[in-house]
């Protein structure tokens, strides 16, 4: 009687796995938790687990790529996740596509997969699949196609989204100008702090566009911009302060701002040469001394 009822290991493993919420809509952070969680159990029995669902799927081409620097193995793993619904795993050959990363590039393939995931109503799915038609591949792009991908993943929440759309907005590509637009979707993604978000805010507050021109509070917004590593702000946080246009000129703070683009980027602005011609010697120390303090990204 109980040989009958007990289940084997393997059974188990199956009914925990199979127990997980439904994973249809996981986002790839989600993914990588789950498969952080579970790498332990999922290693116990790894050849049950390989064909229990495709969730694990994906933390095996994961792992292969981490541990073993296998990107044959790995992309068979996600390839097979994929084919079964996966999202995460459509995303993520979607970018290896795009990227020509482990594959050969193929714009159409990256866009088939982003495609698959967008159509799951996940919202990575849906900005990754508008940004690959907004930028297009080998100069195949479709702007106006894009907006309301971005627009269904900015209706969700996501940044990266509204982030996109605002850009959109901003420069009148795929829809009409309109700095107004522009403006409140940008203060919807610099509230979840997008540096690239709080960036162009601070830009379109510095120029007034959209708004009444604030050169301090537009300045401060860049400056949070540039400390979060963008280096696009930090230059322009440096040119600013060098040239004291609508906020006090601050040779150092702005020679720090190049020195900090530089160690980010590994390339080191020429307006730098030029203000330190301007500078001391114990200036320029100083510069040096606030470009390493700051956090590296």
């Amino acid at each position: 009687m109980i040989s009958r009822i007990l289940l084997t290991t393997a059974a188990l493993f199956a009914a925990l796995l199979a127990a997980q919420p439904a994973v249809a809509a996981e986002t790839s952070a989600q993914a990588t938790q789950y498969c952080q969680s579970h790498m332990r159990a999922l290693l116990a029995h790894a050849p049950d687990a390989a064909k229990t669902d495709p969730r694990t799927d994906y933390c095996f081409g994961m792992l292969s790529l981490a541990r073993d620097h296998d990107a044959t193995t790995a992309m068979a793993h996600m390839r097979t996740a994929a084919e079964a619904g996966y999202a995460p795993a459509q995303i993520f050959l979607g970018l290896s596509y795009e990227d020509g990363k482990d594959v050969a590039r193929d714009g159409a393939e990256a866009l088939k997969w982003f495609k698959a995931a967008a159509d799951q109503g996940l919202a990575e799915g849906e900005n990754a699949y508008g940004n690959a038609l907004f930028y297009g591949h080998d100069g195949a792009d479709d702007p106006a196609a894009a907006i309301p991908w971005f627009q269904k993943a900015a209706d969700q929440g996501d940044a990266n989204a509204q982030t996109e759309l605002a850009e959109a907005h901003l420069l009148g590509k795929g829809v009409p100008q309109d700095y107004p637009e522009a403006l409140r979707l940008y203060r919807l993604a610099a509230a979840q702090n997008h540096p690239y978000a709080v960036y162009s805010l601070g830009v379109m507050t510095f120029n007034g566009q959209g708004t009444a021109a604030d050169k301090p509070a537009g300045l401060a917004l860049m400056e949070k911009a540039a400390t979060a590593g963008i280096t696009e702000a930090q230059l322009t946080v440096a040119a600013i302060l060098a040239r004291g246009k609508g906020v006090p000129q601050d040779d150092v703070t702005a020679l720090s701002w190049y020195e900090t683009a530089a160690l980010s980027s590994g390339h080191r602005d020429p307006a730098a040469d030029a203000i330190e011609q301007r500078l001391t010697p114990d200036q320029i120390a100083q510069a040096k001394t606030l470009a390493q303090k700051r956090p590296t990204h």
